[in-house]
This record gives structure tokens, C-alpha cells and sequence, in this order.
């Protein structure tokens, strides 16, 4: 079975850090790993104080099936529902998202 990986990088809001932090490891990857097709999630900070565009954050999504775009539209239309509440410390602007499918074997 496929094993694609969700990539999200963001930001908290200026001096919202620790909201951010808490609300992504006590609620947010729960709610993301409740979404059929996805699996598995770890977040990660930039050792070297930010990644792309400027982000500080990563969360990677292990995403799995046959169709993980389908599950991606799962996920999507739950945001900003109770089953996917978005943090006010979240900065929105700093979100970038890509799905990656598998290139190559493990």
C-alpha cells in the first residue's frame, strides 16, 4: 500500500508560541490522525531557525491507500469544524501545504 506524506509548514502568531505548540501536540494532531488515510504525524522545528518561505514549523503527515488525494479532501472539509478547530495562534499566512506520493520503493 502507498505511504504518501502530507508536508505542513507554518508559524505561530508573534508571542502566541506556546498556544501553538500546545494546541498542535494536545489537539490538532489528533484531529488530523481521526481523518481516514492518515496514519502517522511528527512535528519538527528548523535547526536552523527557519525553513521555506520563512516557517519555523513542520508537521509531516504519513498519509496511506490508494487515493491519498481523496483523503486530503477528507481532511480539508473538516477544517474550522468541531472535528478540526484551527488555534487563533496559528498564523494562517505562514501555512504552506503539499501532498507527496511516493517516487520510489522504501
Amino acid at each position: 500500500m502507498a505511504r504518501s506524506r502530507y508536508l505542513v509548514f507554518s508559524n505561530p502568531v508573534p508571542g502566541r508560541e506556546a498556544e501553538f505548540d500546545a494546541w498542535y501536540d494536545r489537539r490538532h494532531l489528533k484531529d488530523v490522525l481521526a481523518t481516514p488515510g492518515f496514519v502517522a504525524a511528527q512535528r519538527f522545528r528548523s535547526a536552523a531557525g527557519e525553513g521555506p518561505d520563512g516557517t519555523r514549523y513542520l508537521a509531516m503527515y504519513e498519509v496511506v491507500g490508494r487515493d491519498p488525494v481523496a483523503a486530503l479532501k477528507r481532511l480539508r472539509a473538516k477544517v474550522d469544524s468541531a472535528a478540526l478547530l484551527i488555534s487563533p495562534a496559528l498564523d494562517l499566512g505562514s501555512v504552506s501545504a503539499s501532498l507527496w506520493l511516493p517516487a520510489s520503493e522504501p
